[in-house]
């Protein structure tokens, strides 16, 4: 069982490189809750990303295939505060951009301390 208690809150932001970029990792002992995982386009051309999830010890399953983030500014919500992602200790979330540093994932994630993990 999580503890309560033991809570760490997060923000990252990472430009999506042509090859397997990593987002975010669930550390060893956590549990973490991605309240934000959002994907800003700051080129002046569409481009499009993928989105894998890896479970701990797991094969990777491709969550997006090329998808479209219009032209500068526009921003994609994959998950949100009202449809949250839960990972344990060693998942990870990876992405593939259309052209290197364009397409920017940002996370907010809660990170629960869990002994059993």
């Amino acid at each position: 069982m999580p503890k309560l208690d033991t809570v760490k809150f997060r923000s990252i932001v990472v430009p999506l490189g042509t090859g397997s970029t990593g987002i975010y990792t669930a550390p060893a002992n956590f549990t973490s809750v991605i309240k934000l995982l959002a994907l800003s386009n700051i080129d002046t051309s569409d481009r499009t990303f993928d989105l894998s999830y890896t479970p701990s010890g797991g094969s990777a399953q491709q969550l997006l295939d090329a998808f479209s983030v219009a032209t500068a500014t526009n921003i994609v919500y994959v998950f949100d505060d009202g449809k949250p992602f839960f990972m344990n200790a060693g998942d990870a979330l990876t992405g593939v951009g259309s052209t290197a540093s364009t397409v920017i994932a940002m996370l907010a994630v809660e990170e629960f301390f869990d002994p059993n993990r």
